[in-house]
């Protein structure tokens, strides 16, 4: 049996587990959420990439635009104050207007101060002489973040004309175009969207959590049936062994109270044959009862409940018929030596037979049996001991149903016969060999041809006869015409010392009175 301490240890355990559980689910939504932002940094950045690029695109269109139409705009040959032809300054100014969104023409050697280079575009400016194609960082202006990017501006034909006395060369890297771009403004456009699916997150740990919780839940049931199972199996087992100890004492008292009486040859005889039949009787239950106990302990940690359940319904049939075996012992020892008195009273015989019949209504149903009573030759009262008389009907009732096969009709019949009642109970079972008739009352005698099918103890016709013979009747057994086995009985139907007792009641009423 499991110790207190044990199931302590194990709920301890389970409760590491359980903790142990919900710390790695925190941590794996804790790297998914992590991730997610991650993912959406970046997407942030692609974003304001896309954008700086596109404003860029945008002002060397409008470079290009200006070097192929000259006429558009206001030709300026030389403009010291201007590091590019005036449509592209015009550009630049209309993206600095922006609020969002500013470029900047930027020279290590500006023709026009306003586009000389901050410390950011001199570095990049640098790194785009020294062959790179693009530059991008994240920077810090005015206590503001922005996505700072530049490209070069290699000179062309059109540049020469302000940039030639510089001493640049068609081809040459004679400044960048730089773009920043706020991320405050992406970053409240995608907050929306990252608030939505962080509590998505939220909800698929909260869900996740509640679902550990309900296993853990369930797995403590399931461990509290486990040990509910494991107590009742071993008491079960406790329980069988000590009937086993108890028929041993009984059979040592035996034996010592025959040495007392000077019958020690008797009592070794009675007990050898006592052992003989007990023991074939008791093994089989004691057997299912054991083994089934200990099937049970051993493969509690893996069968299903459905199992364990059928170890207990089986431990209590077997625990069912050694307890009739038990019973029947006691009745048959009290009847063979006296000690049971008898309580005669009057009654109607075929009320008693149809209570009996009732108590087997839901086994006869089951077995698909019917039952034919036939009370018309006798209706009168009798003087009996009730309860012992509705055993041996009991009795008989059983064996007949037990050999029945599904479908077959039982027959019930009672009639008068001189001063006495004939009872009959006939079944369409496999019968009894003729040189067994005589035998089958005997103590654990069964018929060879039912003996290994329906089972029993063999010792409910030795009963009834000591019953039946009580009744200053008798019992025996026919076989019926075509199939099936016949079992009569015979008793008086008025006992003499009961009307006597009867008369002499009433004489001392009357005296009383």
């Amino acid at each position: 049996m499991r110790s207190s301490s044990e199931n302590k240890t194990q709920t301890t355990g389970l409760k590491g587990y359980t903790l142990l559980l919900l710390l790695v689910w925190t941590v794996l939504i804790g790297l998914m959420t992590l991730q997610y932002l991650d993912t959406r940094k970046r997407e942030i950045l692609d974003e304001a990439h896309t954008k700086a690029r596109a404003a860029i695109q945008k002002d060397l269109t409008y470079g290009q635009f200006n070097d192929r139409h000259p006429d558009a705009h206001a030709l300026v040959a030389q403009d010291v104050d201007n590091n590019l032809p005036h449509g592209e300054a015009h550009a630049f100014e209309m993206q600095q207007d922006k609020a969002e969104l500013s470029s900047h023409p930027a020279s290590l050697n500006p023709i026009r101060p306003g586009n000389a280079a901050d410390k950011w575009e001199a570095e990049a400016l640098q790194s785009l002489e020294e062959g790179a194609t693009e530059i991008s960082s994240v920077q810090t202006m005015d206590n503001k973040t922005y996505l700072r990017l530049m490209w070069p501006l290699p000179t062309e034909k059109s540049c020469l004309t302000c940039h030639a006395q510089q001493g640049y060369k068609l081809g040459h890297i004679s400044g960048g175009l730089s773009a920043s771009v706020p991320i405050l403004p992406i970053t409240t456009a995608h907050r929306a969207r990252a608030f939505a699916d962080i509590v998505g997150y939220i909800l698929v740990w909260l869900v996740g959590v509640g679902g550990i919780l309900y296993g853990t839940r369930k797995l403590k049931e399931r461990i509290c049936e486990r040990d509910k199972a494991i107590i009742e199996l071993q008491h079960a087992r406790d329980a069988a062994l000590k009937m086993m100890d108890d028929i041993e004492q009984v059979n040592d008292k035996l034996i010592e109270e025959s040495h007392r009486a000077g019958l020690a040859e008797a009592a070794n005889e009675a007990k050898t044959e006592f052992l003989a039949n007990m023991s074939h009787e008791l093994r089989t239950p004691l057997h299912s009862i054991l083994s089934f106990a200990d099937f049970g302990i051993k493969k509690l940690e893996t069968v299903p409940l459905a199992r364990l359940r059928s170890y207990f319904t089986k431990i209590k049939n077997s625990g069912s018929v050694l307890l009739e075996l038990l019973n029947n012992v006691l009745d048959l020892a009290k009847l063979e030596a006296g000690k049971i008195e008898f309580k005669f009273a009057s009654a109607y015989f075929s009320e008693l037979i149809s209570l009996v019949i009732i108590e087997f209504d839901a086994l006869l149903e089951e077995r698909n049996l019917t039952i034919q009573f036939d009370d018309s030759g006798f209706t009168e009262e009798v003087t009996v001991d009730i309860e012992k008389i509705m055993q041996v009907v009991r009795n008989l009732l059983s064996n007949a149903i037990k050999y029945s096969r599904n479908g077959n009709t039982i027959e019930i019949g009672i009639e008068r016969m001189d001063g006495f009642v004939l009872a009959s109970i006939r079944d369409h079972g496999p019968g009894i060999p003729a040189d067994e008739l005589e035998h089958v009352f005997d103590k654990f005698a069964q018929s060879s041809k039912t003996k290994s099918g329906a089972g029993g103890t063999g010792l409910g016709l030795a009963i009834c006869r000591d019953i039946i013979e009580g009744h200053n009747g008798c019992i025996w057994a026919e076989n019926a015409e075509g199939q099936g086995a016949v079992f009569f009985f015979k008793i008086p139907i008025c006992r003499a010392d009961y009307m006597a007792d009867q008369t002499q009641q009433i004489l001392l009423e009357v005296a009383k009175n």
